[in-house]
This record gives C-alpha cells, structure tokens and sequence, in this order.
C-alpha cells in the first residue's frame, strides 16, 4: 500500500492517490456523504488499484494534536460510517491519521474502500466502531458529557452487532442530551420512533462527494472546572484510550509515502450510446509511464487514472470489433470518445445450384 498526494493537472484539484493490490473493499463511489471525501476514480487494472479521492483545502489531521469537538461534529463523523456500512464497506484502519478537520469543525473520514489491515485480519463493522470511538477520544476535548460517555462505551466493549447507524443514532440522542442505555455495554440505544428520521448537520438537497461546505469559526469555549476525583477518571480514561489506539492501528498500517505521480483524470465516453461495454485499450503512451501499450484500463464508459502527461492513443475493443484510435493529449485534454463501428452484416446466403 503507498499513499500519496497529487493534483489532478486536467483540473487543477489536489487528490490523494492510494495504491494496492488487489480490488478495493466494496464500492468506494457509491457513499454520497458531506463528511466523506469525493471519488474522482477507482480503477483496478492488472491486480492494481488506484483509488483517488479528493483533498479539501486547508484541512488538519487529528494527529496534529487535540481539537474542540463538539456534538455535532462527533455525530457528523459517526454518520459518514454509517454512510460507508450501509454501503457495504468496512473501513479498518481508522485512527486520528484518517480524521481531518477543516475550518468551521468540518471533519473529513478518509480512506475508505482500501484493505487495511492485511489478510490476516479482515475487519469489522463493530472494529470500525471502536476504532472511531476511540480515535474521537483521543482528539476531542470539552465534548459533552452524554456523548463523552457513549464514546466511552463504545472504545471498551461494543456489542455484537454494532454498526456505524446504531452508533450513530446513540451519539445523536447523546447529543440532544439523552442517554438512554447506560449499563456500560455499546452505544446501543432505542430505535428512532416510527417515521423518525435522522440527519445530521444542516437540512436541504444532498451535497455531492467533494462539494465540502465551509461554517463559521466557532468561538472557543472555556474549560469547566472538575473536581480532582473526575479529574483522576479523566486521566485514566486518556490512558486507556491511547493504548487502545496504539493497539487498533495495526502493526502492518503502512506509513503514508509520497512517491506517487500526479494523477490525470481523463473521461472516456462511448459511442453509440447502446454499444455493448468496451475494453479501453493503450496503443501509445508518452515516456515516464508504467502503463505499456496494450494495457487494459477497464470497460468503457467510465474514467481513467493515466499517470504521465502527454500524448495518449486509446482504442475501444469488443471482440473483433475495434473504434478508432482516439489521440488524447494530457492534461490539455479532460475527455475523449471512442466510436465502436457496427457489428458487420451478415453475408447474404446463396441459394445451392
């Protein structure tokens, strides 16, 4: 696994390229959440994924050090895993290098859709969980004594059965000062009432992946005054927690690297528009690519992640049938259509003489 960050020349957007072996876990496009960051591609080609998503500005790792949380940014975050759970992706490696906070407490998940954590250990939702407990521990501070001790619960010992929903329901009845399940287990509360519905942050259409909406700094808040007994608690807590975090992070967790090209985001259209799903082919590539001609950079309509810039050559083949090359040059170029010719006639039967 080598992370990476780039900047989509065609675009001018600064992305983080993700690199591995293997398919990504489940289908990191389809989650459409504000507090996850957008997919600009996920392509697998000859056993290797690229996963690229896009970097909002200014942001801040969690991992920088300690930040003011608040309810609503805690509930935000819960509600992007359970964005990715109900999804079908488990995410398995999150931690405080994963959280990224922007101006206005926008919190970003990354990582999601890559295989963290290695064959010898395949996660779970409740993993993810914990893991996020944790990590918000960790980072938060002056959070709000009812989602304070839902996140407790769910660092020591979710129960079977928990979800990033049932996690995120839990925080958001914490948030609006209801802790109803309190026997120490997970955040495991009673379901919404019929017809409930919950959001999280503001109402109103649906923002699309990347379109991160920037809030009004908060002002800071001063810090209550606690009894030395809840102080010692709150020290022992922090111990915990941080141990708990060392131990989730995983031994094989890759240290992020820097050695990925930028990435070149090109789409690649069809037509007609009823032909049958094309392989997009490399005829010619420009120097300083790994990309070789006759690499196969999946089934067209869809985009690509070509790794150089320069003059391209790209054919659609279906069987027998191939389009014409199509000359692509990056970055000036942020699109191209290949034309599949019809499928030929059959020849005409001759009658026996």
């Amino acid at each position: 696994m080598t992370v990476g960050e780039g900047r989509d020349v065609a675009t001018g957007l600064q992305v983080r390229v993700l690199r591995f072996e293997g398919p990504p876990r489940g289908d990191p496009t389809s989650p459409d959440h504000p507090n996850l960051p957008g997919v600009v591609a996920a392509e697998t080609v000859d056993g290797v994924t690229h996963l690229v998503t896009l970097v909002p500005h200014h942001d801040r790792s969690l991992a920088a050090g300690p930040a003011a949380l608040d309810g609503e940014t805690v509930v935000a975050a819960s509600d992007a895993l359970a964005a990715l759970h109900e999804a079908g992706i488990v995410h398995g490696d999150i931690g405080l290098h994963q959280l990224s906070l922007g101006p206005g407490g926008h919190l970003l998940l990354l990582g999601a859709g890559a295989p963290w954590r290695g064959p010898d250990h395949e996660p779970t939702a409740g993993d993810d969980v914990r893991a996020l407990a944790v990590a918000l521990l960790e980072a938060g501070r002056d959070l709000p004594a009812p989602v304070e001790r839902v996140l407790q619960r769910a660092a020591s010992t979710p129960a079977p059965g928990t979800d990033g929903r049932r996690f995120a329901n839990a925080l958001a009845q914490a948030a609006r000062g209801r802790d109803e399940h309190d026997d120490g287990r997970a955040a495991v509360v009673k379901d919404l009432p019929p017809g409930g519905v919950y959001k999280s942050g503001e109402t109103g259409p649906s923002r699309k992946p990347g379109a991160y909406q920037v809030g009004a700094s908060r002002a800071p808040r001063r810090e209550p005054r606690r009894p030395p007994v809840l102080l010692f608690g709150a020290f022992a807590v922090v111990v915990l927690v941080g141990a708990a975090s060392w131990l989730l992070r995983g031994r094989d967790a890759p240290a992020p690297t820097a050695d990925l090209p930028a990435a070149y985001v090109l789409e690649v259209s069809v037509a007609p528009l009823d032909a049958p799903p094309f392989s997009i082919v490399v005829v010619d590539a420009p120097s300083g690519t790994s990309l070789t001609p006759g690499t196969r950079l999946g089934r067209a309509p869809r985009r690509v992640v070509l790794d150089a810039p320069g003059r391209w050559v790209l054919q659609g083949v279906f069987g027998e049938r191939r389009s014409a090359p199509v000359v692509v040059r990056v970055p000036a170029d942020r699109s191209a259509t290949l034309t599949l010719p019809p499928e030929p006639a059959d020849p005409p039967a001759t009658s026996p003489r």
